[in-house]
């Protein structure tokens, strides 16, 4: 974790040692009997309820709230016209760590950044003229294109000039939540390096935010293999993880290899949060087993559309 933010972990199951044992499926002792929830300190204020959202977001419903950290788009919808003011951001940040979510490994065709002559037909294929540094649709997801992250191109556009941490820093978040840090996966298999240059792109974004902010906060989303890097460890503060224990409505047979590598991050006094999209039916499981872990969590829909019931 970056030594100059302090994040101090005070989850008594931590203490308690409830999160020994469990079976392949993250499925926790729980035999303390330890039912209190997972605390951090980040940044000076205690964390317990995690709150993610890019749709749909209602500042006056955040700030009445019970979340004390909130991952969000630093727009209300998503482009340059209705991005968030420092005034506005103000109203919700008292006493909340509020993070902006930032996509490096993929471009999105709503940005601020995007040229729609660079996939005019929309086919998914860019055009003759679109930047070196743009790849493919993503199938999975309408208007999401796969980037070659490691280029400059696509780098100025996040850390350049009027690029997309200059407006995060602008509109007063206290950090970044990095989406697509796991990108390095699309590019593994044949370029060697694909791993070690998504570690810099993640320290060069760190290093240019810590300089207007020295506790500038960075938390990539999954990716958590990328801890075995001691450099990289250094850097980011937490880790957020989707699906830790649930993968389309039943149990991830990868949990025991997921909390593996996201024990790393515990280990040097980072904080971790399990993203979970399940039904009403699991959520309560879904929350146990968290606790249990030792993990802050979000429970919702994938779509993270507005404040969950």
């Amino acid at each position: 974790m970056n030594r100059t933010v302090t994040v101090l972990i005070i989850a008594l199951c931590l203490v308690t040692g409830c999160i020994d044992g469990g079976d392949d499926n993250g499925n926790g002792n729980g035999g303390k009997g330890n039912k209190e929830p997972v605390a951090f300190v980040i940044n000076g204020i205690e964390v317990t309820e995690v709150l993610y959202i890019l749709q749909d977001i209602d500042l006056g419903e955040i700030h009445n709230s019970r979340y004390d950290l909130v991952i969000m788009d630093y727009s209300a919808e998503g482009n340059e016209d209705t991005e968030f003011s420092d005034d506005e951001i103000g109203l919700i940040s008292e006493m909340r760590v509020i993070l902006a979510y930032m996509s490096i490994g993929e471009a999105e065709d709503y940005r601020f950044y995007w040229n729609t002559s660079w996939d005019a037909d929309q086919d998914g294929t860019p055009d003759q003229g679109a930047p070196s540094w743009l790849d493919g649709e993503n199938p999975r997801w309408d208007g999401n294109y796969k980037v070659r992250y490691w280029m400059e191109g696509w780098q100025q556009l996040i850390v350049g000039p009027n690029g997309y941490l200059e407006r995060v820093l602008d509109a007063g978040f206290h950090g970044v939540y990095l989406d697509l840090v796991d990108a390095y996966e699309h590019y593994d298999e044949n370029r060697s390096t694909a791993r070690a240059e998504m570690i810099d792109l993640v320290g060069r974004i760190a290093d240019e935010a810590r300089t207007a902010d020295p506790d500038f906060l960075i938390v990539p989303q999954n990716g958590e293999a990328l801890g075995v890097n001691s450099t990289y460890q250094e850097t980011v503060d937490g880790i957020g993880r989707e699906e830790i224990f649930y993968l389309e409505g039943s149990p991830n047979p990868d949990t025991a290899s997921i909390r593996a590598d996201l024990d790393r991050f515990l280990q040097r006094s980072g904080f971790v949060i399990d993203i979970e999209y399940v039904d009403r039916d699991l959520r309560t499981a879904a929350r146990e087993k968290a606790r249990d872990a030792g993990y802050l969590q979000f429970v919702g829909d994938v779509d993270l559309s507005g404040i969950p019931d």
